[in-house]
């Protein structure tokens, strides 16, 4: 997960800042929505861009698969037996379907 630093108030991260005179407000609360409470040193235009660059890399279908296949690998199935029900199908079908046929991502370099 990738996210931007943000500094909830109460810490030391917070109290460093506010003394630097390098806080913009509060924090969101929301880890994931691409915002930040701090003022970068390289700059915010700058950091956002850095931001967005690793999110369309890590995020990539190339990137994104190899990790899911190095996950698969080492992955153990829990001992848990789930009977197939006929609602399963469909949603099997619909996911090959979109992944390994329509979509986009189905070629990798």
């Amino acid at each position: 997960m990738v996210n931007l630093l943000q500094a909830p108030p109460g810490t030391g991260l917070f109290d460093r800042l506010k003394r630097e005179n390098r806080l913009i407000g509060l924090i969101s609360g929301d880890n994931a929505d691409g915002t930040t409470n701090i003022i970068p040193q390289i700059g915010i235009e700058a950091l956002l861009e850095g931001y967005r660059s690793i999110l369309r890399q890590i995020y990539s279908p190339r990137y994104y698969y190899q990790r899911v296949v190095t996950f698969l690998r080492g992955f153990k199935t829990p001992g848990i037996d789930l009977p197939m029900d006929l609602q399963r199908f469909p949603a099997v079908f619909r996911s090959c379907l979109r992944l390994g046929v329509i979509g986009r991502e189905r070629v990798q370099d």
